[in-house]
Parts: C-alpha cells; sequence; structure tokens
C-alpha cells in the first residue's frame, strides 16, 4: 500500500482530506474508524494488488463440480491464486493494474469475501482481521497525517521474492 501511495500525491491528497473531515484537530478514535471509508478503500485496493498471503491451498473432499462444469476429483488440491485473482480484467476490468480506491467506495469493505478472498471465507476466515484492518487503518492515519513520504528508487527496482507469504525482494526504499 505504501509503495502504491508514494505514487499517487492525489490519492493521499483525498485520504488527507477524508482524515481532516473526520477528526478535525482532534486524535483518532476508535469510534471514527467506520467514518475513515476512503482511508479502507485505500487498504482494500492494496490488499487487490499486493496481498500478503498470495495463494490459498485446499484439498478437496469429496468429488465435486465447480460453477464453471470443470469435475474435480476427492484428494485434489486446489488454489486460489490470490495475486492472480486481484488482476483479472474480467472481474475488475481493464484498468485492473491501477491503483484506484474508489472501485471499493459503495461496495462495502470487501463486501463478499469470496469475491476476493484476501482473509480467506466463510469458516476459514482469519481470525485476525478486524484487527489487522484496525491496525492498518489507524497506522496510516498516523503516517498521512505526520509525514510526506516518496519512494527513493525506480518502481521498477522494487520485485518480489520468493516465498510463502508475498514479500519484497529488497524491502521497499522510501524517503520521509
Amino acid at each position: 500500500t505504501m509503495f502504491e501511495l508514494a505514487q499517487k500525491p492525489d490519492v493521499v491528497e483525498k485520504a488527507r482530506q477524508e482524515i481532516d473531515e473526520v477528526l478535525g484537530d482532534r486524535q483518532l478514535e476508535f469510534e471514527d474508524l467506520p467514518n475513515l471509508k476512503y482511508c479502507r478503500a485505500i487498504f482494500d485496493e492494496g490488499l487487490r494488488l499486493h496481498p500478503p498471503g498470495s495463494i490459498i491451498l485446499r484439498q478437496v473432499v469429496n468429488d465435486d463440480i465447480w460453477p464453471d462444469g470443470s469435475k474435480v476429483k476427492a484428494g485434489s488440491d486446489a488454489v486460489i491464486h490470490l495475486y492472480r485473482l486481484g488482476r483479472d480484467e474480467q472481474f475488475w476490468g481493464n484498468d485492473v493494474l491501477d491503483f484506484k480506491p474508489e472501485r471499493w467506495l459503495g461496495k462495502g469493505p470487501l463486501a463478499d469475501p469470496y469475491d476476493f478472498p484476501v482473509f480467506n471465507a466463510s469458516f476459514r476466515s482469519c481470525l485476525g482481521k478486524h484487527m489487522a484492518l484496525t491496525e492498518m487503518t489507524l497506522s496510516l492515519v498516523q503516517l498521512l497525517s505526520n509525514f510526506n513520504f516518496e519512494l527513493s528508487c525506480k518502481k521498477e527496482e522494487v520485485t518480489y521474492g520468493v516465498a510463502l507469504a508475498l514479500m519484497l525482494s529488497n524491502g521497499l526504499p522510501l524517503r520521509f
């Protein structure tokens, strides 16, 4: 998310306007979080483009047929590739690679976890989802309220490493 924000001063400005409208001169309180809709949309969009867990692996228990008609045998592995899903032009539109928090406004935060299961879904939903989103929003408000920042390298130099969780090869060089 910080990688994307460092390249999108217009998004940073919209978030700062929302923070000013919601908070004014006072400190952020827990009760303010539902009113920071654009800030939350920033994270939803960041998670769409850069999901920390890039795949979900499940084993098929019973023979089944998927919605597209594919037959799946018991014992097969089913893989949901979140990185690819977040870049599916058929689902997200031809601007799929653009960082646009606005695409989440009006839908509610990750409205249907089955549309984009970055925190998984159903009874397998991540227990820490709400705490993670709360912490991310609190952090974003503090960072945007107190700092300006920019990438201190070319965006092409920021690359992913191979690991269980999606991570940056050499970290994220930012100048604050």
